[in-house]
Formats: structure tokens, sequence, C-alpha cells
């Protein structure tokens, strides 16, 4: 993997807050993207400009912000132009995959047995817990914590082996690569 890779960051969902990992997390994770020579950008959608100034603030870095004012084909443009996308379980997520771009989806109450990134070279990650997938739109416990428990360290690996993937030309995987723990 090489230093100077373009990742973008699409921390938001179109509807259901519950399907977010945490925009905090995704701030730390452009923060450790910056420190390892990566160049992190923030993918949003219109009226979503909140959620990335969310992210920039806990990066404290001035991230570039991409994608408000941007219409689905614009997007596409966008996110071809990636090394890898991370993403909750989204319509960027889905465009990027789509798109031929490496994504390390992030899952929580949706299940990805039904909504994982189609393609290959993606990473999914998830927890197996007692309550999840519900499908919901809140969390029904109100603790958040199929998304909560992934950690930045976790995403960052994930991150890492899809960048280096494919950076090599070589994919093992026929689909998304399931982890959970």
């Amino acid at each position: 993997m090489e230093g100077g890779q373009v990742v973008g960051l699409a921390p938001a969902t179109a509807r259901a807050q519950a399907r977010r990992w945490p925009a905090d997390r995704f701030g730390h994770l452009a923060r450790h993207l910056t420190e390892r020579g990566l160049l992190p950008v923030v993918v949003v959608g219109p009226g979503e400009e909140g959620l990335a100034e969310a992210v920039r603030r806990t990066a404290t870095e001035d991230l570039p912000v991409v994608g408000p004012d941007l219409d689905v084909a614009a997007l596409a443009g966008v996110l071809s132009g990636l090394d890898a996308l991370v993403a909750n379980d989204s319509g960027p997520m889905h465009l990027a995959a789509l798109c031929g771009t490496p994504v390390v989806g992030l899952f929580g109450p949706s299940d990805p047995r039904r909504t994982a990134p189609l393609g290959r070279g993606h990473q999914v990650l998830n927890r197996h817990l007692v309550c999840s997938p519900c499908t919901a739109h809140r969390c029904p416990l109100g603790h958040h914590e199929c998304l909560r428990s992934i950690s930045v360290d976790e995403v960052d690996a994930a991150l890492t082996k899809v960048l280096v993937a494919k950076g090599s030309g070589i994919d093992h995987s026929p689909v998304a690569t399931l982890v959970s723990n």
C-alpha cells in the first residue's frame, strides 16, 4: 500500500441514525489515515454538511468535503476515483461498489447477508449481537452497541486489507468478506 491514496469516508445514511457509525469515529479514522500518508475525503449528500463538520472537527484537520451539491452521476464519478470508501450501509456504499471502488461497509442494525456491497474486494464489519440485526431505524435498546463496538483500529485494518488487495490486483474473495466478532 502506498501513501497518497484517496479514501472516502461516508458517515451518513439516508433515513436511520441507528445505522450510523459515530461521526467522531470517522474523524479519528481520518486522523489515522492522514498520519499514514493517506488522503481522507468526507463524502456526504445534501443536508448532511453538519455531519461532515462533526467528522472534520474530530479529525482536527481541514478535510475536503464532497457531495452535498452533486447529483448521482457526479457522485458516481467521485466515488469511482477513490482508492477505497469506508461507509455505513447506505446508498453511497452501494454506488461505490457498483463503480468498482473497494468498500469497507459498517453494519449495525441492518443485515449484511441481505445488503452487503456486491462484487469483489469488499470488507464488511458487523457484530452478531443478540439484538442484531434488528433492522430498526432507532435502537430499541438505546445503546447502539452493534455499531459503537466496532473500533477505529478494526476499520483501519479492514481498510488496509482492501487497499493492499486493490494494489496487488489480486482478489481472493468471490464476494464481500464478512468480518464479525
